[in-house]
């Protein structure tokens, strides 16, 4: 990883996070930023993580929110591109069910719901997967489903695979625990400013399981 992202302490937070997960207590990596024009690092660090990850052979699948041309995605697009690079990747969860992964399952999951229903059903089949979801503010719900909330769906996600499911989301805006009450969600923030910090690490108690608070604040004196 780049230096800025060891010195700021985003690479602590990774390590509790994963104790987090380790002990059983998923959640999802939520990291924001701060809007001040470097938001270009917040995608460098998910490329980093995702070629860290391969080459140490896990299973990984990403979906990159800030797309070329002004094109946008919606939290559907986010979810079924998920879905297409599990099933790329494994080829062979065709054959273990033909009838629920096959080119006609996935045509007809035009819905957010059926296509969160699919990729459950993908993730189930797994040993273990590692999702990342960069820039998730530069997706826009479609306006007829403004009720829908990905990070509800991701959360869900966590609690249903807390063994073999690890997801990291990353964010050009800040998110307060407040704004996503109750959800498995660890709060990173980060400045991208030339001279990055972490401004905060939080971790969002799940309900019934009494995870304590945590929340840990970095000043170093230099940053290359």
């Amino acid at each position: 990883m780049r230096d800025h992202w060891s010195q700021n302490g985003i690479l602590s937070c990774l390590a509790e996070w994963r104790h987090l997960c380790d002990d059983s207590q998923n959640s999802v990596l939520w990291i924001s930023s701060e809007n001040n024009g470097r938001q270009f690092w917040l995608t460098e660090f998910s490329i980093n993580l995702i070629d860290i990850c391969r080459s140490q052979g896990q299973l990984v699948t990403f979906a990159m929110c800030d797309r070329p041309k002004s094109a946008k995605w919606t939290p559907q697009h986010v979810l079924k591109h998920l879905v297409s690079q599990m099933l790329l990747s494994r080829p062979d969860l065709a054959n273990s069910a033909p009838h629920i992964f096959n080119t006609r399952q996935f045509r007809k999951a035009s819905t957010f719901d059926s296509v969160f229903n699919l990729l459950h059903s993908i993730v189930g089949l797994l040993a273990s997967v590692i999702v990342v979801v960069d820039r998730l503010d530069r997706c826009v719900p479609e306006s007829a489903a403004q009720h829908v909330n990905i990070a509800d769906a991701l959360s869900m996600l966590v609690k249903l695979h807390r063994r073999n499911l690890k997801v990291i989301v990353t964010t050009g805006q800040v998110v307060s625990p407040s704004m996503l009450p109750g959800l498995p969600i660890s709060f990173a923030v980060v400045s991208t400013k030339r001279r990055p910090r972490l401004l905060e690490y939080k971790n969002s108690p799940v309900p019934r399981r009494g995870i304590n608070e945590m929340r840990s604040v970095y000043h170093p004196d230099s940053l290359d």
